[in-house]
């Protein structure tokens, strides 16, 4: 049960974290949404299982992002939306939706709290209220809080956050640290990895890999790890996420 707790947003959550650090930081205050898109393929077998997109937009200093995930028939399994602060990354709100259940969570920041709510199928709720802390990040803004932190885990150093999981009503430590160097179709990459900060849910919990070119942009190329997509017998999927540009086809 412990794996869940490592959800990304796409994602994001995650998976779905299918952008360019550049396109949430740069650009004017009220830039055109650009649209990148994703495959997710099974971590163990390789095998494609789902396609997705991810929009983003930065109006009057937020970002707003949309992102969908598709079974192979283009059927909608997942759409999360978020808005977040363009400048320091903290939350606005946040929902991610299970079309073919009604499941869903949602949470939203209130002055000095977020407010949680997990939703069922059956349409039964829970709620939840948290202490805000400005150590808090919501899962879409991870890729940009790795560029943000470029230098340092380059250098070596730990970079750590609290999660905000919608999903359990609460939210749980963890940290960037940097695993090594490597190459993906070609293109040199830095490989950052995602752990929590507990050593106990260490021992429980696979990190979670993202892949970033070493150049500029600092673009994300691929993710590995779980994510919040369910396979039939409940579970979460870990996959290996690749990500494209509106042109490559």
């Amino acid at each position: 049960m412990f794996r869940s707790i490592s959800l990304l947003l796409f994602l994001y959550a995650a998976g779905g974290l299918a952008i360019p650090l550049g396109l949430a930081q740069a650009g004017h205050p009220g830039s055109e949404p650009q649209t990148m898109y994703f495959d997710g393929y099974e971590l163990e077998d390789g095998a494609l299982v789902f396609r997705g997109s991810r929009t983003v937009a930065r109006r009057d200093g937020s970002v707003a992002e949309t992102i969908v995930f598709q079974g192979l028939a283009g059927e909608e399994i997942q759409r999360m939306e978020a808005v977040y602060d363009a400048a320091t990354l903290a939350l606005i709100s946040f929902s991610r939706f299970y079309p073919l259940t009604g499941a869903g969570h949602f949470m939203y920041r209130s002055g000095d709290q977020v407010r949680m709510t997990r939703l069922s199928g059956s349409q039964h709720f829970d709620t939840e209220a948290l202490d805000w802390s400005d150590a808090m990040m919501v899962s879409s803004a991870l890729v940009n809080r790795i560029g943000i932190e470029r230098h340092a885990l380059e250098a070596g150093e730990d970079v750590e956050f609290d999660l905000l999981l919608p999903s359990r009503l609460d939210s749980v430590g963890f940290r960037f640290r940097k695993a090594g160097d490597s190459e993906v179709n070609g293109r040199q990459v830095i490989v950052i990895e995602m752990e929590p900060t507990s050593w106990f849910l260490r021992l429980l919990i696979d990190p979670i890999r993202f892949y970033m070119d070493a150049d500029s942009p600092y673009e994300l190329l691929e993710y590995r790890g779980v994510t919040a997509i369910f396979k039939e017998d409940g579970s979460h999927l870990d996959a290996r996420i690749v990500y494209r540009s509106a042109d490559s086809g």
